[in-house]
């Protein structure tokens, strides 16, 4: 809906779910309609919402079609075992046609369909290996990167420590040296380091 329109031009939005297996085994109705409802104040909030149930398996034919619903509800039961060139007088009208015809260029596709299922599957399961390729990859860079600073802060550190001796044997020769000229000197200086 644009801005401004009035929610009347709403359309209502509604769910079927076909079942060929029963979702509620104590019921035995074939169709369960549902709607968006508070049952606290009994109040509906909108009829432009509903879900309506159809358990195929709990719908019973009774010989004769009164309506359309049973019409549909009888081509989800037997469809597939009827000649969509030569329907049952139950199916034969212009929208059951319609609806055969459909199904069957769909049964016709329906390799094309798989064989665009499986092309579809093997590009998500590339991307997703792709994907995990890049992020153990950047796994591994960013480990390496953590060992070549860590190597480095050691060498940092190996070097700090030559350097720290390599001043300590200057000292301990300059303090050897100006001992001796002490000495020379007559001056005498116990070494208790």
């Amino acid at each position: 809906m644009e801005k401004g329109k009035d929610y009347e031009k709403l359309k209502p939005a509604i769910s079927i779910w076909i079942l060929d297996k029963n979702l509620f085994q104590d019921v035995d109705s074939c169709h369960l309609p549902f709607s968006v409802y508070n049952p606290e104040n009994k109040i509906i909030l909108t009829d432009h919402l509903s879900i309506h149930v159809i358990q195929v398996p709990k719908w019973k034919h009774k010989g004769k079609i009164d309506n359309e619903k049973d019409r549909w509800i009888y081509l989800f039961k037997e469809g597939r075992n009827t000649d969509p060139e030569n329907p049952p007088e139950i199916l034969n009208t212009k929208e059951m046609r319609q609806v055969m015809q459909v199904l069957k260029d769909f049964s016709e596709n329906q390799r094309n369909y798989l064989l665009y299922q499986s092309r579809r599957e093997a590009i998500i399961k590339e991307n997703t290996i792709i994907k995990r390729y890049e992020e153990k990859a950047e796994e591994l860079k960013k480990a390496l990167k953590e060992k070549k600073k860590a190597f480095k802060d050691r060498e940092d550190a190996l070097k700090e420590k030559e350097d720290a001796l390599k001043e300590k044997k200057k000292a301990d020769e300059k303090i050897k040296s100006l001992m001796m000229l002490l000495k020379e000197k007559g001056i005498e200086i116990s070494d208790e380091r």
